[in-house]
């Protein structure tokens, strides 16, 4: 059996490169990594009375890198990689509890309010391809779902077809740059 930790670190490591290689036009893959603790500094600096600006979430920008910035400065980036993030719970309003998409995206969508920035939930389950959960719809792209369950909408769409648009039309649909 894997160990749940280092695949979460894993998942966010190819998620990291898979962003750079976006935000960069595909020219560079290490423009975006794990932030320290994994966002864990944020948590207890916010708990301390501190602001942080830059070790929010799972990734953050390590370059000075335009976009790469943009983004990280934007978003607060997520990333989860568990056995079934149980779907159902969003149609048949089944239990929230444990590894599912519900608490997750809750929890992203508190810690984004506290850090005022918008949420990215990056998710992976077993044996699927990774999605992306957004607050808003991606013109051109059809989402595989649509949920209207928490205070604000939450957009899913398949991360290699994000990733394979531009990320500059991706940014200026909800963001001015």
């Amino acid at each position: 059996m894997k160990n749940p930790k280092n695949k979460g670190g894993s998942f966010e490591r190819d998620v990291a490169r898979t962003l750079s290689l976006w935000v960069s036009n595909n020219r560079h893959d290490d423009l975006i990594w794990r932030t320290a603790t994994s966002g864990a500094k944020a948590t207890v600096s916010v708990r301390s009375g501190k602001k942080v600006k830059t070790h929010i979430g799972d990734l953050m920008a390590v370059e000075r890198h335009r976009e790469a910035n943009v983004l990280t400065s934007r978003f607060i980036i997520e990333c989860k990689h568990v056995k079934n993030l149980r779907w159902d719970a969003l149609v048949y309003g089944t239990p929230e509890s444990g590894n599912t998409i519900i608490p997750f995206w809750r929890k992203l969508l508190r810690e984004a309010n506290t850090h005022k920035r918008m949420p990215m939930l990056i998710a992976k389950q077993n044996g699927v391809n990774p999605v992306m959960a957004i607050q808003f719809s991606i013109k051109g792209l059809m989402p595989l779902i649509v949920c209207h369950r928490f205070s604000d909408p939450m957009y899913v769409y398949n991360l290699e077809v994000v990733v394979g648009t531009s990320f500059l039309s991706f940014m200026k649909q909800r963001i001015i740059l």
